[in-house]
């Protein structure tokens, strides 16, 4: 018994691709993880602007959670103030650094526990 293990096609896969068909391979991947942009209802866009309303005045720390470029991503921060003209919530995170999150990309807004 000589103890070789043949390994088929496992062998070859790596070995056989070229540098951009891997990186042809990791983009389609991170393609297919992109979700599309939800849409929501009235009774949730209130909710949005309640919860907001409320975390202005009491300058409360707000977690938004919000879709950017197929991913759905959420941050925390302090709400300064609802641009209408650029239709932009303009927020300071938690380490001061200003960033702004549009309208119709925000899909929830909750007042943040810590």
């Amino acid at each position: 018994m000589s103890g070789y293990i043949d390994r088929g096609a496992k062998k070859w896969s790596m070995a056989m691709m070229l540098p951009e068909h891997v990186e042809l391979l990791r983009k389609l991947e991170y393609e297919m993880t992109k979700v599309e942009k939800p849409i929501l209802d009235q009774q949730e866009i209130e909710e949005v602007e309640a919860t907001l309303s409320e975390a202005i005045t009491s300058n409360s720390l707000v977690e938004f959670t919000y879709w950017k470029e197929g991913f759905i991503l959420t941050k925390k921060g302090f709400v300064r103030s609802c641009d209408l003209y650029q239709k932009v919530f303009k927020l300071i995170d938690e380490e001061g650094i200003p960033f702004s999150i549009k309208f119709e990309c925000t899909l929830r807004v909750s007042i943040a526990v810590g």
